[in-house]
């Protein structure tokens, strides 16, 4: 899963790939999970390493609260009229697509539905795409672009012109959630403009 952030008055900020945070104010309105530095979650995670399960269950919760991301309140950031797009691939091994379809679900209802949620946040699935990249896939896109122009033009991303390594010559558009890409039937099935974001 990697996650983008972007808020307007010309600044650019995102987290990718659950890394560090790049140009990320400390703020109210990013959920403090997804603020930390290297040397924080460094040393919340040495904490978890020394846990015993007999004497230190109440950590669990005391901790919780700061290592878990299920928060889907972003009504602050959105105040804000900052943008968020998540992206993650449909075969990635390491983080599930379903649960960010569940946890991007959530959002919207805790947002308003789907045409209040698309005005803040958009969710990208990529068809095939391991961890971030690799496998059959059209892995090759341009996040932050989309992002830019979502930003600075207010122009939101509905879809993502995709390739890759895997499909020399094929392009396909990544469609904003709960979309995806649909072939015309009639064009040329390796070129993106054959395809349509419908809701299936």
């Amino acid at each position: 899963m990697a996650i983008r952030f972007g808020r307007l008055r010309g600044r650019l900020a995102y987290l990718d790939d659950g890394s560090r945070p790049c140009a990320v104010d400390q703020r109210d309105d990013i959920p403090a999970v997804l603020q930390r530095s290297g040397a924080r979650r460094r040393a919340a995670a040495h904490r978890h390493l020394h846990f015993n399960f007999e004497t230190d269950p109440v950590r669990i919760d005391k901790s919780s609260a700061e290592i878990n991301a299920t928060s889907t309140d972003w009504s602050a950031f959105r105040k804000r009229n900052a943008k968020l797009l998540l992206y993650n691939g449909m075969s990635d091994p390491v983080f599930s697509a379903n649960d960010l379809i569940r946890y991007y679900n959530q959002i919207e209802q805790n947002s308003g539905g789907e045409k209040e949620t698309h005005t803040f946040a958009r969710l990208f699935l990529v068809p095939g795409m391991n961890h971030c990249s690799g496998g059959p896939a059209l892995d090759d896109f341009d996040t932050l672009g989309a992002m830019q122009s979502w930003v600075e033009q207010d122009t939101a991303p509905e879809s993502i012109l995709s390739s890759g390594r895997a499909f020399p010559g094929r392009s396909r558009p990544l469609c904003a959630y709960p979309r995806i890409a649909e072939y015309d039937g009639k064009g040329n099935p390796e070129d993106t403009s054959s395809f349509s974001c419908q809701v299936r």
